[in-house]
């Protein structure tokens, strides 16, 4: 299904649509232009100027505003109430098991560090990554009310200027792909879907079939458009599985890189609830979900006594499955992360009105 030779070549394309764009951004000298125009369009509904934008970009934000026709609203609803109702978990599970597991694979992880998107600011970026989760997972993420729409449009952009700065940097290697290839955007897009799930089954909450589709379906849809290619979206947990293994086996190595990202991240947790109470617990944790191969490429440090931690929380998650919380409880929980996604930036301005 998903071939060596098919992986490979997907190393080599990335977004044609958005690098057209970028590159004639930085041809006409557009950047700051372009800039304060992404500042304006927050909602979904947000008219374009187009009185002051270039024929080009008006093409790009109205041509990528478009859901696929296969996008199912009721799998959309569905996928959101199951994050909510698991946003504590989900959240937490995205700093200590997705970021990790991307990190493992060593070019990509390049990408990450000469972008120092991650290795400086941290907290930060860990917040814009924060926020645009709770916006392509608000219930009204891609109505007119939304900002889902907006926020994917200028992340596609971002990884865009991304290639297009270190492709023209001269420390580029193509024997590494292209930066931000479809192959990282599909891994990418695993982690923040199919590698979720597996997490809240690690820690003891239960995923049900339905569930688990919903959610590949949603996140699916936020990979159709960013730029990622249809042979690479997924829709099914077994052909999830299939192309995680397959990503994995071709990209996951120890790297400098990788090393250095998981450290900035460890680095970050210290002051973070509720890593900051319990020492060694953020550690722990990665190194419970990623795995002891993939931790070790990471030199993530080994497990102490706060594995105890985990123990209870299984414990815990499992009662909730057992007893979901109420609509006032889901509420009062999406606030809360609300909340803290706020107060890791103050640059990071978002509501997420319930």
């Amino acid at each position: 299904m998903y071939p060596d030779e098919l992986l490979q070549s997907y190393r080599l394309k990335t977004d044609i649509l958005a690098d057209e764009v970028v590159a004639k951004i930085f041809t006409n000298n557009e950047a700051s232009q372009v800039r304060e125009v992404m500042q304006t369009l927050v909602f979904n509904d947000t008219k374009i100027d187009e009185t002051n934008l270039s024929p080009y970009l008006v093409r790009y934000f109205k041509e990528t505003e478009i859901l696929p026709i296969w996008a199912d609203k009721k799998l959309q609803l569905k996928a959101v109430s199951f994050f909510e109702q698991n946003i504590e978990n989900i959240m937490t599970l995205l700093g200590v098991y997705s970021l990790p597991y991307c990190y493992a694979a060593a070019d990509g992880a390049r990408v990450l560090q000469l972008s120092k998107r991650i290795t400086e600011q941290t907290r930060k970026r860990l917040a814009e990554t924060a926020q645009f989760v709770l916006e392509v997972m608000h219930p009204n993420a891609f109505s007119a009310q939304g900002k889902a729409i907006r926020s994917i449009q200028k992340v596609r952009l971002m990884h865009a200027v991304v290639r297009y700065q270190i492709l023209n940097g001269g420390k580029w290697d193509l024997a590494w792909g292209k930066p931000i290839n479809q192959e990282d955007m599909a891994g990418t897009n695993l982690a923040f879907s199919f590698i979720i799930l597996q997490g809240l089954r690690k820690i003891g909450t239960s995923v049900n079939f339905e569930e688990a589709q919903a959610f590949l379906h949603h996140w699916a849809i936020v990979g159709y458009m960013l730029g990622l290619e249809d042979k690479l979206l997924v829709f099914h947990e077994h052909d999830a599985n299939i192309l995680c293994n397959m990503i994995a086996k071709r990209n996951f190595k120890p790297s400098p890189q990788g090393t250095a990202l998981a450290t900035a991240l460890l680095d970050s947790f210290k002051t973070t609830f509720p890593f900051n109470l319990l020492r060694g617990l953020a550690a722990t944790y990665i190194r419970y979900l990623v795995g002891d191969e993939y931790s070790n490429m990471l030199e993530i440090p080994q497990s102490d006594w706060t594995s105890n931690f985990i123990s209870v929380l299984k414990v815990r998650n499992t009662y909730r499955s057992i007893n979901p919380f109420s609509k006032e409880e889901v509420a009062k929980n999406v606030q809360n992360f609300t909340k803290m996604v706020l107060e890791l930036s103050e640059e990071t301005k978002f509501i997420y009105n319930h």
